[in-house]
């Protein structure tokens, strides 16, 4: 075909497209993609070269092959010549038609020039004007070429003349009502193009809801809209509520207007700032889309498993890593069904591979969906809590060989579940009625309408309505003797009641004082006598010893827990002494404080001693590992208690 001249070479793209007949050249281009840049070059510069020597036969079809092969070798310079020639030839004048028009247009398009946009809407508009016999047809496809061109516009300015050229001619000539859709879309790209993203969204809302309502459908709408550009744009201005309202209406509508990168790119988006939102939505309507009918049984007794993991693009993409962030999100925001629900395919899918199933993370994972878990309608009772109990016994008794479950590990979580205690505080209900009584009476005094800003209640902890309601101490003492006799009448082991206590403990170190620390003690005392030497592990007693350090009131607490520590044999770290001496520091007395640093300097001294005794038979109490880790712990509890 590329030794034909352009004649031959047309008879037989109509050929090739299935038409006896030639078609018409302005729509013979979509079949054009196999035509070589350089034999369409070479069929420009033949009637280029006619042009100059003025030898272009003065016939239509000519004159319109020469321009269709000229905006098929993207030679715009070209057109414009044969477009002067024409102009200025009477003869040729007379045989001008709306397809060469079109070819010029055309060819604009295919140049990709936006310096051009001026000159196409005057060549759409002067077509209109000069009163051509078109058909509908061709209106339409001159209305779609014109707004193709203004594809990529980045001045708002040069869409005025658009916008003339639509109201005053598109509007009543097109057919294709989809050019609307198309019309609003250029506005949007522009916006987004020149960097006005916040006029971009409310066009493309606005615009949306007015194209929805009218005649179209919302598949019809979001195909011609830049849905794709759009929510790109909404990812990378970090606009994560409208990406995922919007995100909804694609799931509902249309899955493939998206490709998987982009998928992935806003999944990355939701997991970098912990949206529960976005996440839950790619998860429950993407990645888990090849599993809705799918039961854990078919795949324990069969090999759909993995079938499923070679035909799912999504699941067979996503790394451990990325699993783990989705698993954590969905923990971290209390959505327990699908944290066990992914946790149950992670489970099935590790343990038919005969790989370790069920780790520590994994475990957290679930005692955190528990814990920030919103009850829809709080119980008097407080399940919430005692499922999160529940759940770290089934742990503790299971699968205590396998790792060790620390307070640490939870603690931030359970302090969330804590200020969520459901109880009423008659402090904090008579500040209610209080509240309102004067915004009430407020109200009566007002002339106007206007409502005046007022502080009704300070949610100060995890936004938790009642605020730390474990700091009222009659609310804290019942909290802990009701959780911790639940605790021994379910017949929990030690290990889960320790955690509980810690984690208690914990959260008043971290935002109450020595007072609750003693009220939560005292409670648990007057349950077992014994809890200090039964109940109490290390742990506790550096919690204990942490609070009393910040506390200003607390220097004979710390030192009657000196005392304790002694008698006991109880071992008391260097840590420990920098705690007990910040406690002794508060006041102008310094007894104890002598005391503790003699007490310190005697300790170092020991210890020193034993570690360069070359006949050392006492081993080390932890391995290197376990000095890193509680060094970690010891962190992480430093800065709770600020």
């Amino acid at each position: 075909m590329v030794k034909l001249t352009p004649r031959p070479y047309l008879r037989q793209l109509a050929k090739a497209i299935g038409n006896q007949k030639l078609k018409s050249l302005p729509y013979l281009f979509p079949y054009t993609k196999e035509l070589a840049i350089a034999d369409a070059t070479r069929f420009s510069e033949i009637y280029a070269r006619k042009v100059r020597t003025k030898s272009l036969p003065s016939e239509s079809s000519d004159i319109e092959e020469a321009l269709f092969f000229h905006a098929v070798a993207k030679r715009t310079d070209h057109l414009f010549d044969t477009a002067s020639f024409l102009r200025d030839s009477i003869e040729h004048r007379l045989k001008i038609t709306p397809h060469m028009y079109l070819m010029m247009l055309q060819g604009i398009e295919q140049s990709k020039n936006r310096g051009l946009t001026s000159t196409a809407v005057s060549l759409y508009i002067e077509l209109h004007n000069e009163r051509f016999s078109m058909t509908s047809e061709d209106r339409n496809l001159a209305a779609s070429l014109l707004l193709d061109i203004f594809k990529g516009c980045k001045n708002i300015t040069d869409l005025l003349q658009l916008k003339i050229a639509y109201e005053n001619h598109m509007t009543n000539s097109v057919t294709d009502k989809s050019l609307e859709i198309r019309y609003i879309a250029t506005f949007i790209e522009a916006y987004l193009n020149s960097g006005q993203y916040t006029r971009a969204v409310e066009l493309f809302e606005s615009g949306f809801a007015d194209l929805t309502s009218a005649q179209f459908s919302t598949n019809q709408v979001l195909k011609h809209l830049p849905i794709k550009q759009m929510l790109l744009a909404m990812s990378q201005h970090g606009d994560v509520e409208t990406l995922t309202r919007w995100l909804e209406v694609v799931v509902e509508t249309d899955r493939s207007l998206l490709d998987y990168d982009t998928w992935s790119e806003f999944l990355s988006l939701g997991l970098s700032q912990n949206h529960y939102g976005l996440v839950k939505l790619i998860y429950s309507r993407l990645v888990m889309l090849e599993l809705e009918d799918v039961s854990l049984d078919e795949v324990m007794f069969s090999n759909k498993l993995e079938e499923l993991e070679n035909k799912s693009g999504v699941l067979s993409s996503l790394s451990e890593k990325t699993l783990t962030e989705i698993l954590h999100t969905l923990a971290s925001n209390g959505d327990v069904n699908s944290t066990l629900s992914l946790i149950e395919w992670h489970y099935v899918h590790k343990k038919l591979k005969g790989e370790k199933a069920l780790t520590k993370d994994l475990c957290l994972d679930i005692i955190l969906s528990y814990c920030y878990h919103k009850d829809d309608t709080p119980s008097s009772e407080n399940l919430s809590i005692q499922n999160v109990l529940t759940t770290i016994n089934n742990f503790t008794s299971k699968l205590d060989a396998e790792f060790v479950l620390s307070y640490r590990d939870i603690c931030d979580a359970m302090s969330y579940r804590f200020v969520r205690y459901n109880v009423i505080d008659s402090n904090v209900k008579t500040a209610d009625i209080r509240a309102r009584a004067s915004f009430n009476k407020a109200q009566e005094f007002e002339e106007n309408d206007e409502s005046k800003p007022r502080k009704i209640q300070n949610n100060n902890v995890y936004n938790s309505r009642q605020g730390n309601i474990l700091k009222n101490s009659e609310i804290l003492d019942d909290f802990v003797r009701s959780i911790v006799n639940y605790i021994l009448e379910e017949r929990f082991t030690i290990k889960t009641l320790r955690i509980f206590i810690n984690c208690v403990l914990h959260h008043i170190m971290k935002y109450q004082n020595a007072t609750g620390m003693i009220v939560a003690l005292s409670a648990m005392h007057q349950i077992h006598p014994k809890m200090a030497s039964e109940w109490l592990d290390n742990e506790s007693f550096d919690i204990i010893i942490r609070t009393i350090s910040k506390s200003p009131a607390a220097k004979l607490v710390g030192f009657e827990m000196y005392r304790y520590m002694k008698s006991k044999s109880l071992d008391i770290t260097t840590s420990h002494y920098k705690d007990f001496i910040a406690s002794a520091s508060k006041g102008p007395d310094n007894e104890l404080l002598q005391l503790y640093l003699h007490e310190l300097s005697v300790s170092e001294f020991t210890t020193q001693n034993s570690q360069n005794s070359p006949d050392q038979t006492v081993p080390t109490a932890y391995n290197e590992e376990e000095k890193v880790e509680r060094k970690r712990y010891y962190d992480i509890d430093k800065r709770d208690s600020g």
